[in-house]
């Protein structure tokens, strides 16, 4: 004789709301998987959040985030109900102000990164964030050619003579040394692709 199959319930997951089907031996079942479960026995998400944030060291007022950082230096915070990755200051702003409007971001009055102070935080566009770092002379400009740029390592006299040389067969090698920079550089003048600016 066949074993009948147990009948099937229709349950909602505590954790993460979705609907998922269960036997009814399994009624009880409180999670649809265990990366829910484990999710909700966690503290809950705002307890988990302030305690990374360091709120004395700074003079200024900033509340320094002291777990994992973007390559940026911005807090990143592991939002369970999300799944995913947030920024520590963008979460920051929505347990204290709820949620961020679609195509707004979440910028710092105070240029910390790693700040998630709410009250160093406001919300504006991507070019509000960009006017606020250039009235605080943070944005390098895109106008800047050559010798002008921070990270310039050549003059512009350099690059032609680079130029001249190479025409007349120097290798890259000899004038990657001769000026301080590396063969990629050189071959990057002699083609063009930068300082193009120069004759």
């Amino acid at each position: 004789m066949s074993r009948r199959p147990d009948r099937r319930i229709d349950k909602t997951c505590e954790w993460c709301g979705r609907v998922f089907s269960v036997a009814i031996s399994h009624h009880r079942q409180r999670f649809c998987r265990r990366q829910c479960g484990a999710a909700a026995a966690l503290p809950p998400v705002a307890e988990r959040f302030w305690a990374k944030v360091d709120r004395a060291s700074s003079e200024d007022g900033c509340w320094l985030w002291t777990a994992a950082m973007t390559p940026k230096g911005y807090g990143a915070f592991r939002d369970p109900s999300r799944r995913q990755r947030v920024l520590a200051h963008r979460f920051s702003w929505e347990l204290t102000y709820g949620a961020v409007p679609i195509g707004l971001c979440v910028c710092h009055r105070c240029d910390t990164p790693a700040c998630v102070n709410p009250n160093h935080l406001f919300i504006g566009t991507i070019a509000d964030n960009a006017a606020d770092m250039a009235a605080k002379g943070r944005a390098v400009s895109p106008r800047l050619k050559g010798s002008q740029h921070a990270n310039a390592k050549l003059t512009e006299s350099s690059v032609g003579m680079i130029r001249r040389l190479s025409d007349r067969g120097m290798s890259a090698s000899r004038l990657a040394s001769q000026f301080g920079v590396s063969r990629r550089c050189i071959r990057m003048i002699t083609t063009r692709c930068t300082w193009r600016h120069v004759a």
